[in-house]
């Protein structure tokens, strides 16, 4: 599937401005994958959106949230997931695939602890 145009009133709309986070480490797509969606402004292209069970990262020239999540947590998971793609060792497509999701994982429970106020559940 690849990414369809939204705007982020309509991303606010559906997931509440509590639920939508943004990152500015500019490489989204290793850890998460294609995108869902799009935004757009004047200019152009404003910010890509996944979408990630009840919550929403954002990431692009323009990315938009009421929660930003902390540049040097993303970018330590980033680079590990990062590791695991650019990686040339035996690992078949499926695992490596696998072991980033792992990564996404733990970008997921950090935009829940960051939601929560810094507390672990």
């Amino acid at each position: 599937m690849s990414k369809q145009h939204t705007t982020k009133k309509e991303i606010y709309a559906r997931f509440g401005k509590e639920n939508v986070f943004c990152i500015n480490t500019g490489n989204g797509e290793i850890l998460l994958f294609e995108p869902d969606y799009y935004t757009t402004r004047v200019e152009g292209f404003a910010a890509n959106v996944w979408i990630l069970g009840d919550i929403v990262i954002t990431e692009g020239y323009s990315p938009f949230g009421s929660i930003k999540l902390d540049y040097d947590k993303v970018n330590k998971i980033w680079k590990k997931a990062y590791k695991v793609y650019k990686s040339s060792c035996q690992w078949s497509y499926n695992r490596k695939v696998a072991q980033i999701k792992k990564y996404r994982r733990e970008l997921y429970e950090l935009a829940k602890e960051t939601q929560r106020g810094g507390r672990k559940k």
